[in-house]
């Protein structure tokens, strides 16, 4: 079976999903999102990281919970992660108030990397 095949076939069965971390500007991003869509591909934005959903459960891996394309999704489903960008851009943050900004993205990073909170250095 290829492995275009089998990737199907284990989404459809077991609900697996690929994740792509970009930037609402990522045209690129968005297109390989809709070429990968066969297989439980989504997206993920600055933008998603701050909706509510959002669950990491250090203790109990399987309770962890993402946010992908506006929609929660167990962590356990999640079988691979391309990173489009090298940190979270406060300027994308459009829901944070701006004077925030800084905070909640080196926060939001502490989190993706499965820190407790967010660095002490921030700007």
């Amino acid at each position: 079976m290829s492995v275009n095949r089998r990737l199907r076939h284990l989404t459809k069965v077991r609900g697996l999903v690929l994740v792509v971390l970009a930037s609402r500007h990522d045209r690129s991003a968005r297109s390989l999102v809709e070429h990968w869509a066969a297989f439980g591909a989504g997206m993920i934005t600055c933008e998603d990281l701050s909706i509510a959903g959002w669950r990491f459960c250090p203790s109990s891996p399987d309770a962890s919970t993402a946010v992908l394309d506006g929609r929660v999704v167990p962590c356990k489903d999640i079988v691979g992660v391309l990173t489009r960008m090298p940190c979270i851009f406060p300027w994308e943050l459009i829901r944070i108030r701006c004077e925030d900004r800084a905070y909640v993205a080196d926060a939001a990073l502490q989190y993706l990397r499965g820190e407790s909170g967010p660095s002490p250095h921030r700007s």
